[in-house]
């Protein structure tokens, strides 16, 4: 396991109007939480609070994106991201040798991809469509569980390589997520596992790097998505790496 990292997997973030993806609106985000509205709470608060991340407009950021094939080849391209976290979209932009591309993802939707100049073959827009359509669910951290797609369940202690963390079960129609790992302590998510959305329906876990933006709210600068291991969490078959430079929050 990576020191330092958190786990996160996500659908929809906020108090999410209408289960269209959007969060805001409601006097109390945490009403629905039950037993987990401790450390959920908690978490969001960690991560700048409620408040200040129902102001956020959009975030773009450079991205590094890795994505790994059946065979563990590595294809790395860099994009230019615009999130908008509040409605659950992802609009990625690159320039390649042959041409340039853009894809728009939106939380439970397929992504669509279109190219300029070039025709990418159909392994290669699948593995940029999956990559976006997975980020746009990750990217959104805790407050995916106050929405209406995904709901917070039975609240356990665990432990994982040797870290004593709070689970939180999640249920919803698409089983994007199954378990959120919470720091016991700081409330910092550690770790979501999660079926797969579009890679090969495998079980998977998602680990997040933060980094504490100028405003004081805290954004991933690393996500990390492999397959769950025989014997522990994190396996040694990466899925998807994401690392975020130049962030800024309009």
């Amino acid at each position: 396991m990576i020191r330092g990292t958190v786990v996160v997997c996500v659908v929809c973030w906020g108090v999410l109007c209408g289960c269209g993806g959007r969060f805001g609106g409601n006097d109390d985000p945490y009403q629905h939480l039950g037993d987990a509205r401790p450390i959920v709470s908690t978490s969001i608060d960690w991560m700048g609070g409620y408040e200040r991340w129902n102001r956020v407009g959009e975030i773009r950021a450079t991205a590094i994106v890795t994505t790994y094939d059946s065979s563990g080849t590595a294809h790395v391209n860099q994009q230019l991201q615009r999130i908008d976290i509040r409605n659950g979209k992802i609009v990625a932009s690159a320039r390649t040798g042959r041409g340039s591309w853009r894809a728009t993802a939106r939380i439970n939707e397929r992504c669509r991809l279109k190219a300029r100049g070039f025709k990418p073959d159909k392994d290669t827009e699948s593995r940029i469509c999956k990559a976006i359509e997975t980020l746009v669910h990750r990217v959104r951290g805790p407050l995916n569980l106050l929405g209406c797609d995904e709901r917070a369940g039975s609240v356990t202690d665990a432990q994982v390589e040797g870290e004593n963390l709070v689970r939180v079960a999640a249920t919803d129609e698409t089983e994007s997520a199954l378990g959120y790992f919470f720091d016991s302590s700081t409330g910092q998510l550690r770790f979501v596992t999660s079926l797969s959305q579009g890679f090969e329906q495998k079980e998977t876990v998602t680990a997040y790097d933060y980094m504490m933006l100028g405003d004081g709210t805290a954004f991933p600068h690393r996500i990390s998505v492999a397959e769950v291991g025989e014997n522990v969490l994190v396996g040694a078959s990466p899925i998807l790496e994401v690392e975020f430079r130049k962030v800024e929050i309009r």
